[in-house]
């Protein structure tokens, strides 16, 4: 593949998977790509082919609403809707038969609600007491950290959604809204049922990375941006597994401030 064929892909390449482009676009890099690679990234098992990997920057929009073909969301079906945006796209190109195979990318913001306030994500009767929360699950929570632990939401299949406040409770009680605020959400399940740090980072690296988590192997990102007015920048998360339980972390804060808080569990 020469520059002018993969600036075609990057030009010509209308979404996939959801995702459209919403804007102009450019060509970053290309490069060859092997089948683990496509395997790794794009989840599909390619034996053979003349395989690359194109690297686009624009703007890129995902939503369970409808959108037009150019990027323009619609609304009225955003209005109950949260659109994931990114700005770079890793397209896998078969260039022998000159098709786009598969993507990946990953998140750098959420767009807020249009025409709408932020919805309640969870309602009275999920939340329970930290004696309740003790019960269900062996929790380990961080000590001597500048939030407070509360309120605690039940999830499917055994699992703990911690909200740790600056003081104020988010309404309405939301997680983008909490995080926003400054707080933090830590979700933690029975390790049979949470994702595993190491598939993690194989499907998601980049961006995830591998570190230290107080002393356990963990993966994490650094935060997204803001892009646009009417976005959210996508949090930090850390990923570790204890024992028989994992951990995800997320904050509006630099990767580094998770880290201290994981090792203060």
């Amino acid at each position: 593949m020469n520059e002018r064929l993969a600036e075609a892909v990057a030009q010509g390449w209308k979404g996939g998977g959801g995702l459209v482009a919403r804007g102009p676009r450019r060509l970053l890099s290309w490069a060859p790509a092997d089948p683990a690679d496509v395997g790794r990234h794009v989840g599909i098992t390619v034996r053979d082919g003349d395989l690359w990997r194109v690297q686009v920057a624009g703007r890129f929009i995902q939503s369970g609403g409808l959108i037009y073909p150019g990027g323009v969301p619609f609304p009225e079906d955003l209005a109950g809707e949260v659109a994931v945006v990114t700005n770079e796209v890793w397209l896998y190109v078969d260039a022998g038969r000159r098709a786009v195979i598969g993507q990946h990318w990953w998140p750098e913001a959420m767009r807020k609600p249009v025409a709408s306030a932020p919805r309640a994500e969870f309602h009275q009767r999920d939340l329970m007491s930290l004696e309740e929360a003790g019960t269900r699950l062996r929790l380990s929570l961080p000590q001597d950290v500048p939030w407070e632990p509360g309120p605690f939401v039940g999830l499917p299949q055994g699992g703990i959604l911690v909200m740790f406040t600056c003081g104020l409770l988010p309404e309405p009680l939301n997680e983008m809204v909490l995080l926003e605020g400054g707080g933090l959400s830590l979700r933690a399940r029975p390790a049979s049922t949470g994702p595993a740090p190491e598939a993690v980072l194989e499907a998601g690296s980049p961006p995830f990375r591998r570190l230290d988590a107080g002393g356990f192997l963990g993966v994490g990102r650094e935060p997204g941006r803001t892009l646009g007015p009417h976005t959210w920048p996508w949090p930090a998360e850390l990923l570790w597994r204890n024992g028989d339980m994992t951990y995800q972390l997320r904050g509006h804060t630099e990767l580094g401030v998770l880290q201290g808080v994981a090792a203060a569990c």
